[in-house]
């Protein structure tokens, strides 16, 4: 494999990423550094709680991985408990 996998997250998988094209190692490794980079506004949840499969399947990109994100952030803040001085209130979106 000439690929150098970047992110963090992606080596925890070995058994995946060695019965995976390059290819696919590309992508959930793209994404996984993106969501590791992005972590405070969402990227956590990709980053805990996705597989390499999940990842690829269901966001597709960075953009997929990004828009998802956004999303969380978003409905976090709408769940808040209601008090102004809520920390999820400073969380920001990832643009």
């Amino acid at each position: 494999m000439s690929y150098q996998i970047k992110s963090t997250t992606l080596p925890i998988y070995k058994k995946w990423v060695d019965g995976a094209s390059e290819l696919e190692i590309q992508k959930a490794d793209e994404i996984y550094l993106a969501c590791e980079q992005h972590y405070a506004q969402g990227g956590d949840t990709v980053v805990e709680c996705y597989s390499p499969d999940e990842v690829i399947t269901q966001l597709r990109s960075v953009e997929g991985a990004k828009k998802f994100c956004n999303i969380q952030t978003e409905d976090a803040k709408n769940k808040r408990w209601g008090e102004d001085s809520d920390p999820e209130l400073r969380r920001e979106a990832w643009v």
